[in-house]
């Protein structure tokens, strides 16, 4: 679990150094990453748009998938947290399947903000939605 949350916030965080131009996520704003066929990370962007950006920026590993999607699995990634840009007021929903796996996204997040200097987003704790 740790590898997969790891990976996925590696993939959130780091920008792609050549995209192609045509790429098929799907056309929903609902960020979600699996592997083995299951979903463990949802990100509840503000529009399909983000959500194809965010998708483009994302490495998976081997074995992950990232796709956008239109129906939203909220009951099925009970936990979450809120991530908001304070430039922009935008605000960025993480849905995990548990909680330590919510606490620890929402850390490492926090934690890569520290480690390259950057105030840009406020976090919000998880919580059972």
């Amino acid at each position: 679990m740790k590898k997969f949350l790891m990976a996925s916030t590696i993939a959130v965080l780091a920008g792609c150094v050549s995209i192609p131009t045509v790429q098929n996520f799907g056309s929903g704003r609902f960020l979600q990453f699996n592997a083995r066929g299951a979903v463990y990370l949802q990100m509840d962007t503000v529009s399909p748009e983000t959500c194809a950006a965010e998708a483009a920026r994302a490495k998976p590993n081997p074995g992950q998938e990232v796709v956008c999607s239109t129906v939203s699995l909220e009951k099925l990634l009970p936990y979450s947290f809120e991530m908001q840009n304070v430039i922009t007021s935008e605000v960025t929903l993480f849905r995990l399947k548990s909680s330590d796996g919510c606490q620890l996204m929402n850390m490492t997040l926090q934690k890569d903000q520290k480690d390259a200097l950057s105030a840009g987003y406020k976090y919000s704790g998880c919580k059972l939605t």
